[in-house]
């Protein structure tokens, strides 16, 4: 009735060719797990790709729900449902009968298979017929051929009296065997070997471990995955996990069954940390050259995603926020997003603190770019007025201001003091509407000097302006022209400033990155990085023979130097972590 081979055939190392090609959820159930809002497809381990010999071990929390079921029919099916039963074969659930099912075809027209792929609704939790730990039970379909329905459409009685009959065929059938586990594993011990850097964690679970896995700091970034040798249900195990060279200070060691239960611990682990010094980094939220919201480095000279290749951009660390600008001052990157002001090691940036919440700003007020002045040691940062405030959430939209303000920030408080209010004019053809009028970017040299990119969704109106806190009257600057001020005066001709563009200065080679864009989510060719001349304005590649583009959209850029301030002692930037509920345990010695 299916088409062969099901996921569970698949994974047992059937080599069949499928009719209509192989799927991940061929003929699967997907599952929705207690917390969680997505649905994922019961193949097994949920977690890495498991020995075909381990299906037995599939296990679900009583409180996980089967949401539906998807599978790929050869034949017409005259009635069908999803049942489940009990380790004695009683039936405990069935849906809602499905009758006259047809099967996939192929269409001349269209030269394919149709209907090669549907999805059964479900909706149904072990906790709803009593399961609990250590139950086991078969859930499944059953489609039952048109030879069988002889007296008009097959009932709900007649199919639960064919399922137990023994009439129908294995064909018929596409179910799994599924044990209640309600219990999240426990880890016992955690060793590092000094000699190797490899971690050696014991745990120990009812049922089966399905992984021990490492990611980097308190963050999702997945350093390593093992699963552990067990021969039997509630066995304590001992892994080694092999660690990269280079790791964090923290590593956060989730132990995880197959029914989707883990426990999350912290655990200090001291490893060489790698130099950060004169590298460039970006944060972007965009999903093709990484996944999810994370921190990049970025390497100017090799900087390419289609000439000659994509290289040059690489995931640094992930992180739970949404980043609307950043700066390394001391050892730490101080970021912000719409509501609150945060500061992480720059060691391990899944460390974060909160400094404080953002309150000194107006309504729809958005700080969006940062810069650390070394003549005065102080954080400066500017804002505009943007629809996300509130929101959670990332918005190009400019509401209708033509001036940005400059504030300074507290490293220990937080604290936002206004500074002056920045005006600006530009020869650009679109200098007239307030947006183009607005400073989006900001960076600082090692002469005090304050650089700005305004605002600009065409590529012909974004311009870079210069000024210093001395030009500061009655706490206004400007209005401002730029350091090129005629039409041809652009940055580039490729050059957008759309929402959340960055500028940062390299102290150590005396660079000014700028990284442009027109909407603060979509990836694109026009996300590029440029070098700008201070003196002229004008940007360029930083490479000739590399296209520069960054294509996921970076919002915010910094730089590590080689000379930096000591934050005071009492800043507030040590004292937590993302994820106060993980417990620490100091690695022991070598064994």
């Amino acid at each position: 009735m299916y088409d062969h081979p099901t996921m569970s055939e698949m994974l047992a190392g059937d080599t069949r060719t499928t009719y209509f090609g192989s799927r991940v959820t061929t003929n699967a159930p997907y599952i929705g797990y207690p917390g969680s809002i997505g649905s994922y497809t019961l193949n097994g381990n949920p977690y890495v790709s498991d020995d075909p010999e381990q299906l037995n071990r599939l296990a679900l929390n009583s409180k996980a729900s089967i949401k539906g079921y998807n599978l790929s029919l050869i034949r017409n099916a005259a009635a069908g449902a999803f049942y489940v039963t009990d380790a004695d074969g009683k039936i405990l659930y069935m849906s809602g009968l499905s009758t006259q099912r047809m099967p996939a075809y192929y269409s001349a027209s269209y030269q394919d298979w149709l209907n090669d792929y549907e999805t059964l609704s479900v909706n149904w939790k072990p906790s709803f017929a009593g399961l609990v730990e250590n139950d086991t039970f078969t859930a499944g379909l059953v489609m039952v051929p048109e030879y069988y329905e002889q007296d008009g459409e097959i009932d709900r009685a007649q199919l639960e009296s064919l399922i137990g009959s023994g009439k129908l065929g294995a064909g018929a059938f596409c179910t799994s065997s599924i044990t209640i586990d309600d219990t999240a594993p426990e880890l016992v011990k955690v060793e590092k070997d000094e000699a190797t850097g490899d971690l050696i964690v014991t745990a120990k679970d009812n049922q089966y471990i399905a992984a021990v896995i490492v990611n980097k700091g308190v963050g999702t970034k997945r350093l390593a995955a093992v699963i552990p040798e067990q021969t039997a249900p509630g066995q304590t195990s001992t892994t080694t996990v092999a660690m990269p060279e280079y790791t964090s200070e923290y590593v956060t060691v989730i132990v995880a069954d197959y029914a989707g239960n883990q426990t999350t611990y912290k655990v200090y682990y001291n490893v060489k940390i790698p130099d950060s010094t004169g590298k460039l980094f970006g944060f972007t939220i965009t999903n093709n050259r990484g996944t999810g919201n994370r921190w990049v480095e970025i390497d100017p000279d090799t900087l390419a995603y289609r000439k000659p290749s994509a290289s040059g951009m690489t995931t640094y660390d992930s992180m739970n926020y949404q980043v609307t600008a950043a700066e390394y001052v001391g050892g730490y990157v101080y970021f912000s997003t719409p509501d609150a002001i945060y500061a992480a090691p720059q060691t391990d940036l899944t460390f974060v603190q909160k400094v404080a919440n953002i309150t000194a700003l107006a309504e729809k007020e958005m700080i969006v770019d940062m810069a650390f002045n070394t003549q005065d040691n102080k954080l400066y940062a500017i804002t505009y007025f943007n629809g996300a405030v509130g929101t959670g959430n990332y918005n190009s939209t400019m509401v209708g201001n033509d001036t940005t303000l400059l504030y300074t920030v507290d490293l220990i408080t937080g604290e936002l003091k206004r500074v002056a209010e920045i005006s600006a004019t530009n020869p650009g053809k679109n200098f007239n509407k307030k947006p183009y009028r607005t400073i989006s970017a900001l960076a600082i040299d090692d002469g005090g000097n304050f650089y700005g990119v305004n605002h600009s969704t065409t590529t012909t109106g974004a311009y870079l302006y210069r000024w210093t806190l001395e030009e500061i009257v009655d706490g206004k600057i400007g209005p401002l022209a730029p350091i090129n001020n005629k039409t041809s005066g652009k940055i580039n001709s490729g050059c957008y400033a759309g929402g959340f563009t960055s500028l940062t200065y390299d102290h150590d080679k005396d660079v000014l990155y700028f990284a442009s864009g027109l909407n603060a989510r979509a990836a694109s060719v026009s996300n590029k990085l440029y070098v700008i001349d201070p003196k002229t304005g004008k940007g360029a590649l930083p490479n000739k023979s590399h296209d520069g583009i960054l294509y996921d959209r970076v919002t915010t850029l910094y730089t590590v130097p080689s000379k930096t301030v000591t934050i005071g002692k009492d800043a507030n930037v040590t004292s937590r972590s993302q994820r106060t509920s993980a417990r620490s345990i100091r690695a022991l010695p070598s064994r």
